[in-house]
Formats: C-alpha cells, structure tokens, sequence
C-alpha cells in the first residue's frame, strides 16, 4: 500500500486506535470514502488493553476486513520502542497482505540496532530522525534545511528504515516543525530514498496538509485530532445525566470520530497526486 502511494502521489493514511471504537469508525470512514486506511496501534494501547496483544490484534483484524468490500482496506500497523516488542507484533503478522509492519521510536542508536533486526526479518520498518546536536558543522552556510536534509539521508542508509517520519526534525538548537516549514519536504524527498511520513497534528489546516502532500509526503500519521474528537464528543453525551447505558455514549464518539476521519479523507482525496517516483 505504501509503494502504491508512493508510485501514484496520493498518501496513505494511517490512524492511531485505542478502542474497538476507533477502530469502528474509521474502517466506516474507509468504506464511505473507498479509501484505504492503516489502523496503528501503539504500545501504550496494548498496555491500556492489559498489554495482550494478541486478541487486540485478532479483533482489529476482523473489524479491518470489513473493509474489504468496499474498497478500502485496513491493514494494521504496531509501533515499538524495543526489538522485543517489535518481534511479538511480527509474529502476529499485523499486514493482512503478509509484510509487518513496525513504527520504531527512540534514539538513533536505539532505532538503528531495531531497524537492522527488522529488515532482516523482512518487516516494513519506519521511523522519525531523533536530536541532532551539530547540524551547523555539516552545512557550509549554516542552512538548516539543508543539513537536515543531507542528517536525514545518512540516517536512512544507516538504519535502512522503509519509511521517514519528518515531521519534527529536532536539531537541539531549533526545532522544525514541517508543517509551516513545508519548503523542507522537497529537500528531503530529493536526499532521501524512501517515502516520507507526516503526523497531523491539530494546529494544521487543510492547506497545510496539502500543500505537505504536493511537496512529497507519502503517508498521513493521524493521532492528536482524534482523541480530541473522543474527547469533545465524550464530554458532549455526557452532559446527559438520565442516561446510564454507556452505549448511548459511546456511540456518540464513533459517530464524531467516523465523521473526523471522513473530513481527513477526503481533504486528501481533494488533493492531486503530485509527483510519482519509481
């Protein structure tokens, strides 16, 4: 799925689930929209469901294939912090299409040794660039796009990550946030040779998001916005104090949630493929 997006120039979505809920909603936002989604779960989410991580990933693979009629497609992804836990999620082949597929985060080094593992277990590894102390030494003109760009290459063919989250490039002295700074993404795109990822994060408009997508984002991470979306809707229904049945509640976040992942499907749709790359 991701080498179709990055063939075609139209992104991929990924969603962060933390209950059937989440899950629910936005396999329904898939079908609506025939759009196919990513459902990622993370390790704080496996830990909320008692850290069983088997039964999490068989129910959300069978709310994910109802998604198959319609023409969207949910296969689900895991993030990890260490090799270990990316192993467990590998062995319960998480990609219906038969490749896992693991989100790394820590350090460099950290991120490095898993990447490594990953790969040579043939498991679809992403991760984001961590703190870079001397950016200022590696560009001649002090240009910080430029040096991260060139940190960003050299951290993909070290690790030999499948996938670059570039949405804050943390450089110890300043910060880039891609988001404002989208004139960053071609340069990245340019230094390095695999698709690039970007989280959405709330304070982004849709003109962000797609002015991100034309300059070369490959994969859309959805996190914050949602739990923002549960967490105003929530709130909402429970402003209600006659009701008891915590269906009626909880329905009223899935709607709200399948709506918020309809609107972030289709601002991407709206958006025109803009490169292809072999």
């Amino acid at each position: 799925m991701i080498a179709d997006a990055a063939q075609t120039g139209r992104p991929l979505s990924a969603f962060d689930v933390i209950t059937l809920e989440h899950a629910e909603a936005i396999v329904q936002a898939a079908e609506k929209s025939s759009a196919p989604v990513i459902l990622q779960v993370s390790r704080s989410t496996v830990s909320y469901h008692g850290g069983a991580l088997r039964p999490l990933a068989a129910a959300l693979r069978a709310i994910a294939g109802r998604g198959d009629g319609a023409g969207g497609s949910a296969p689900l992804l895991g993030q990890h912090r260490r090799v270990d836990a990316a192993w467990r999620g590998c062995r319960l082949q998480f990609d219906r299409t038969g490749r896992p597929l693991s989100v790394l985060r820590g350090t460099n080094r950290e991120v490095s040794r898993a990447a490594r593992w990953l790969s040579a277990n043939y498991v679809f590894a992403e991760a984001g660039l961590g703190p870079v102390h001397d950016w200022h030494t590696s560009s001649p003109d002090g240009n910080v796009a430029n040096a991260a760009a060139q940190f960003a290459a050299d951290f993909v063919v070290r690790t030999n990550i499948d996938a670059l989250d570039v949405t804050v490039i943390d450089t110890a002295e300043r910060t880039i946030g891609v988001s404002p700074e989208v004139a960053i993404i071609p340069r990245l795109r340019k230094h390095v040779r695999v698709p690039l990822v970007l989280q959405l994060n709330s304070p982004m408009t849709n003109q962000d998001l797609q002015r991100s997508i034309r300059a070369g984002i490959v994969k859309i991470h959805v996190g914050s916005t949602s739990e923002m979306t549960f967490r105003g809707a929530l709130r909402r229904s429970l402003r209600s104090d006659r009701i008891v049945d915590p269906r009626f509640y909880l329905a009223s976040v899935r709607t709200a949630l399948t709506e918020r992942a309809s609107a972030v499907l289709e601002a991407i749709s709206c958006c025109d493929p803009p490169h292809s790359s072999a």
